[in-house]
């Protein structure tokens, strides 16, 4: 894939980012010529390839009025669907930075109120065991709670770094 940005003359930071979500592939990306990060390694064939599952914010520079030269190089031979699912983000890296983080921990939240409703179904299913609903939603919020660990901007590869990719990929 390859982009080129003319950059505004009105930016108001040159410390610049671009925010590459899940893809189930592995990539290295350059700006300018220069290598800003990679996920899995990429190689011409499947036993040269290491596939990986992440999501990424690369950071780089740019001068008012430049052109700014973005090329993603892909290979993808272990999974039939891979590929960019979205697009690439381009934003200011203090801004891209604080909205992921803000994201992240608002999912977190989300994911622990959740696993707290599922120990208090839980705790009622264990008393009452005839109550099956309990038992039920508490099994629902348990999946509930591994779909968004799993979703997004994984952020199950914050808890648990060396996750395969193909444990990643069945849970996709």
């Amino acid at each position: 894939y390859f982009k080129k940005i003319v950059v505004d003359g009105n930016i108001t930071s040159r410390h610049l980012a671009l925010e590459v979500p899940e893809v189930s592939i592995a990539y290295k990306i350059y700006a300018n010529d220069q290598l800003i990060g990679q996920v899995g390694s990429p190689g011409v064939s499947r036993a040269a390839t290491n596939p990986k599952i992440d999501f990424k914010v690369f950071a780089f520079n740019a001068n008012p009025q430049d052109t700014v030269t973005l090329i993603l190089h892909v290979s993808n031979f272990h999974n039939k669907s891979g590929g960019l699912w979205y697009a690439p983000k381009l934003a200011y890296k203090k801004d891209l930075i604080e909205r992921t983080d803000l994201n992240r921990s608002l999912k977190l939240i989300i994911i622990g109120c959740i696993l707290i409703g599922a120990l208090f179904q839980l705790s009622i299913f264990l008393r009452r065991r005839n109550e099956k609903s309990a038992l039920y939603f508490f099994l629902i919020c348990i999946s509930l709670s591994a779909l968004l660990l799993t979703r997004g901007d994984l952020p199950l590869l914050d808890l648990f770094p060396e996750t395969s990719w193909t444990m990643l990929k069945k849970t996709l």
